[in-house]
């Protein structure tokens, strides 16, 4: 982590923030490793050619279509107005025309809130397609100083791999989760059940060899079959984990109702939650705060692991996480927190109410729990209050009927991409209680909302995109809002806190306030006993 960025009254403030390329770099790999996890998780990807029904495409959970090479005007029209994600196949022959289209998305899409562009290519095309990006990437590194000029990083795309059907067993070997962990290519794709299984044994075998495996997400995993093949694929294999299913033809609603179910059925199913090895448990301590990771869709094992990052220096209390995926799975854990992590907000609400999580969090918020939510979980915590359409105030890209409220705020979905500074209110070390600021370099976001109209009287505004490089508050700052929390009126009130970034750093100020309402919780618990002593003391004078 860099060190802080401290105002020095001599110091001309139009001097540039001087950046940390290896952690540029660092950041710029997990924004798109975020980027493609939270596409997955009992999802679907369609081909571009593929017309379904919003009942079909809600059904099999659809966040992006793909578009193979050579699909001419189809191609065209998907990348002009995108229903959702979309996927790029790589054509090497056609290198130059391919990155062309990609910096023409970029400038297409430069002011409006359509997704990032994502790239696939097979696996024995990766070096070229590396080869040719980064001379790509030159070349308008060149023209930066021309008006209207695309940033190179928006040809820096989220990258899948095609494992074509045959080759796994050359594909499949630790160099290529080696390029997964260094974040070279970011998610993997089979085509026959035999290779899905193999990448998932693989992955699991390379991840026990690293120093600290604990700390290490699965990578995505897609399949692509004919539809009647995924369905039996899901049907007879529940112990191997893909996150994304991709037909090679166009299911049916029969066929889409019956995904769903498959998937809703293997959420329902296991009674307890898998609980997370912490590497930074101390025994001893006399207090461990339970934390419910909501994973249903998106990006929960990646957000729980910087959770366990975040918790390696809390002195306070050790953190135990647990991956919910039904409502007796949050009623067991009966957590301290709960997390509502990245990816799809509809998606992952609908998934919620049906697997009976929504009733379980409601009851949690009103008994006390501490929130932390993220990006998509960001949005299920908006208001509620501004959906009218007469409201000039409303959110924008969110579905309606998806939000518990808990913040008064909107939501402008999918409006930020690749890593932006970031400054944050924090914590002094000379007082717990006084806050101060620093920006945090290239911080990676991932189709992620900002917040507007953020409630003074009952929100904290406590980040927002840098814009400048000395600004000494969030008050002197005009970024967009990217982190909140709710205004803690008595000392019990619980820690309520929504960010668009999720990141080591947001979980760490996260916990640092959890720790602070600990003490407080303490201290009022203390003073409580004493007066309980007066009491019985007085009455017996």
């Amino acid at each position: 982590m860099n060190e802080d960025i401290t105002p020095n009254d001599d110091t001309e403030h139009d001097i540039p923030l001087l950046i940390d390329e290896e952690l540029a770099a660092k950041n710029q790999a997990t924004g798109k490793e975020l980027d493609i996890l939270c596409t997955g998780g009992n999802t679907t990807f369609l081909d571009v050619k593929s017309t379904v029904s919003s009942e079909i495409a809600d059904a099999l959970s659809v966040t992006s279509y793909i578009i193979p090479k050579g699909s001419g005007l189809i191609g065209t029209n998907e990348r002009k107005d995108p229903r959702e994600i979309a996927i790029g196949e790589y054509n090497p022959p056609k290198h130059k025309a391919y990155f062309g289209q990609v910096e023409r998305y970029a400038a297409t899409h430069a002011e409006d809130t359509k997704p990032r562009f994502f790239a696939m290519a097979n696996a024995e095309d990766i070096p070229h397609y590396l080869e040719k990006q980064g001379k790509a990437m030159e070349l308008l590194a060149a023209k930066q100083d021309e008006e209207g000029a695309i940033s190179p990083q928006a040809l820096d795309l989220p990258l899948f791999t095609m494992v074509p059907a045959g080759t796994a067993k050359k594909s499949l070997k630790k160099s290529f989760f080696e390029n997964i962990t260094q974040g070279v290519t970011n998610g993997i794709i089979t085509q026959k059940p035999d290779d899905a299984k193999r990448a998932f044994e693989t992955w699991n075998d390379y991840k026990q060899g690293l120093e600290t495996p604990q700390l290490h997400a699965r990578p995505f995993m897609g399949l692509q079959m004919p539809t009647d093949d995924l369905i039996k694929f899901l049907s007879e294999n529940a112990d191997v984990q893909v996150d994304t299913i991709i037909p090679t033809d166009t299911p049916t609603l029969e066929q889409a109702q019956r995904i769903h179910e498959l998937r809703i059925g293997k959420m329902k199913k296991p009674k307890t939650a898998k609980m997370l090895d912490n590497p930074f448990t101390i025994e001893g301590r006399d207090t461990t705060q339970k934390v419910a990771v909501v994973n249903v869709q998106g990006s929960a094992r990646k957000d729980a692991i910087a959770l366990l990052k975040a918790s390696q220096h809390i002195d306070d209390f050790n953190v135990e996480v647990h991956l919910v995926q039904n409502g007796d799975q949050m009623k067991a854990v009966n957590p301290d927190i709960i997390v509502l992590p990245g990816g799809w907000h509809k998606i992952q609400f609908n998934n919620q109410t049906e697997l009976g999580i929504n009733d379980e969090i409601v009851s949690q918020i009103r008994s006390g729990v501490h929130v932390l939510a993220l990006c998509a979980g960001s949005i299920q915590t908006r208001t509620a209050a501004r959906e009218d359409l007469l409201n000039e105030c409303k959110s924008d890209g969110c579905a309606p009927g998806t939000t518990f409220g808990l913040g008064d705020y909107s939501v402008i979905n999918n409006a930020l991409s690749n890593p932006h500074h970031i400054l944050c209110k924090i914590h002094t070390s000379r007082d717990p209680d006084e806050k101060s600021v620093r920006i945090f370099q290239n911080i990676p976001l991932s189709n992620a909302p900002y917040f507007d109209d953020v409630n003074a009287e009952t929100i904290d505004v406590i980040a927002r995109l840098s814009t400048t490089s000395w600004a000494e508050s969030i008050d002197e700052e005009d970024g967009h809002v990217v982190g909140v929390k709710v205004k803690q009126n008595r000392g019990v009130d619980p820690v309520h806190m929504a960010a668009s970034f999720h990141d080591k750093i947001i979980f760490t100020l996260f916990l640092d306030e959890v720790a602070l309402w600990q003490e407080e919780a303490r201290h009022n618990r203390k003073k409580n006993d004493l007066k309980k002593g007066f009491q019985e003391r007085e009455l017996n004078l």
